[in-house]
């Protein structure tokens, strides 16, 4: 071979090595879901301890504008993003639903003048929890209800938000609500920012709703003992993914700092479906029903059609007092962004200790950043064999930014005494929209796949085994 014709391989595999790290980044991408937008609608279900403070939590670039109304009270809040990128709403104790099976005026919407990642809050020293809102583009028409199974004299309960004036709403509920019985569908109307609440002594868990225009859905607890008989009781709350953005893959990480296992929920979009766990076996389940496992160490569920997991912390006499049941939903693979943006729930107070549960790609070790600053490859423990690690990375109190070459997946959460929080990490994905400008991540970052893609790809066309015939080495076939 002549010199030039080696040379030019060399350049080629190099090239080559580039384009399948770019392409990397470019999939990574291209699935990814976006939970950035202008134009929000929360509701706050009942907590507990009634006297809990709600907020709103709006994330983006500084000087981002909009506001923060509640139409049902006439309360408007105008808001601009300072310095450091989060500003922070707190809403009349008003906002906070009361029924038990009614529709009422009390629909939160925020609105933004860029892209934003909101969070809703439900704080009380005692009982709290913590939703990622979805903007309004990401919403959908059918949803599944997740809670815990209340113990007396405890409920269940969900509510649904209406975007648009005349949404008809048809609900099958999976436990009584008032007069509704289970399994025999009722219907409800709302307008514009109204939301309809139902709450249940029985396990509402599978419960589906399903509406004509796009709806915004909350699910959990007012309180729950995770599991049954194990205190205290915390306040459980999310805000769901429409079935049409469940995933098929799922990684379910422990939280920090606890000993006990844990509880995590299947629910699954379609009949007869087989969801695998691994660690563990396989569950078959039909839309509406759920089964309830334990887990210690990370567990990555899949099945060939779509599904939804919950995962639920346990009650801290479980823990000697480090933090109490929260309600978190993993994002499936397919929902992993490249960017996050999360703060965490108070300065420290009432929760010194927070974390975010990342899940990595493993060509994306130690090129994670946290507030630009690369987090060490050795952090990560690789989950088994999938070419996946995970992370529990304790940061300080206050706002963070959390980047990569890849999609990734990212949750955040903090314990107090006897009391915890936690909800999946907002975020996006190139291109960017306006407002998240500061989530690409430098040029070096994609560089480097693409070297470790190129020396990968000369590993295996140069440094091959090779053997001598006839005066010529020749490469061994690759195995």
């Amino acid at each position: 071979m002549a010199k030039g014709e080696g040379l030019a391989r060399v350049l080629g595999a190099w090239m080559s090595g580039l384009g399948i790290g770019l392409a990397l980044v470019l999939a990574s991408s291209s699935v990814a879901a976006d939970s950035s937008g202008t134009e929000f609608w929360l509701a706050f279900e009942p907590n507990g301890a009634t006297d809990a403070v709600l907020s709103v939590q709006i994330l983006g670039a500084s000087g981002t504008t909009g506001s923060v109304d509640v139409p049902g009270l006439g309360f408007t809040s105008p808001f601009a993003i300072p310095t450091g990128g989060l500003a922070t709403v707190v809403l009349p104790a008003g906002a906070m639903l009361s029924a038990s099976d009614g529709v009422e005026d009390l629909g939160v919407h925020v609105t933004a003048s860029k892209a934003v990642v909101v969070y809703g809050l439900d704080v009380h020293a005692d009982s709290a929890d913590s939703d990622l809102a979805l903007p309004v583009p990401a919403l959908g028409l059918t949803y599944y209800t997740v809670s815990y199974t209340p113990d007396v004299p405890f409920s269940s309960q969900f509510a649904v938000v209406a975007t648009a004036d005349a949404t008809h709403v048809t609900v099958t509920p999976t436990a009584a609500i008032a007069a509704h019985v289970p399994g025999v569908d009722f219907g409800v109307s709302l307008g514009a920012g109204r939301v309809y609440q139902a709450q249940s002594s029985g396990d509402l868990t599978g419960t589906k709703v399903v509406a004509d225009s796009p709806i915004a859905v909350f699910s959990g607890n007012p309180w729950a003992d995770v599991p049954i008989g194990v205190g205290f009781a915390d306040h459980l709350v999310e805000e769901l993914l429409p079935v049409a953005s469940w995933g098929t893959d799922v990684f379910v990480i422990p939280s920090a700092l606890r000993t006990a296992a844990e509880r995590l929920r299947i629910q699954v979009s379609t009949p007869s479906q087989l969801v695998t766990m691994s660690p563990g076996g396989g569950v078959m389940l039909d839309p509406g029903g759920s089964v309830e496992n334990s887990f210690g160490t990370p567990v990555r569920l899949q099945s060939n059609q779509p599904f939804s997991v919950a995962h639920f912390a346990t009650g801290g006499f479980d823990d000697n007092g480090t933090g109490d049941p929260f309600l978190l939903v993993p994002l499936a693979v397919e929902r992993f962004a490249r960017c996050y943006l999360v703060a965490t729930a108070d300065d420290g107070t009432i929760f010194p200790d927070n974390f975010a549960n990342l899940v990595v790609p493993a060509a994306a070790v130690g090129q994670i950043g946290l507030d630009g600053t690369p987090i060490s490859a050795g952090s990560f423990v690789a989950i088994g064999t999938t070419g996946f690690s995970y992370l529990q990375l304790a940061v300080a109190p206050g706002r963070h930014r959390l980047t990569g070459p890849l999609a990734f997946g990212a949750s955040i959460y903090g314990f107090g005494n006897y009391v915890s929080y936690a909800s999946p990490a907002g975020g996006s994905s190139p291109p960017y929209p306006d407002g998240l400008q500061e989530c690409p991540e430098p040029a070096s970052l994609v560089l480097a796949i693409g070297v470790a893609a190129a020396l990968a790809s000369l590993r295996t066309r140069w440094l091959r085994p090779r053997r001598v015939t006839k005066g010529r080495a020749r490469a061994l076939p690759c195995p």
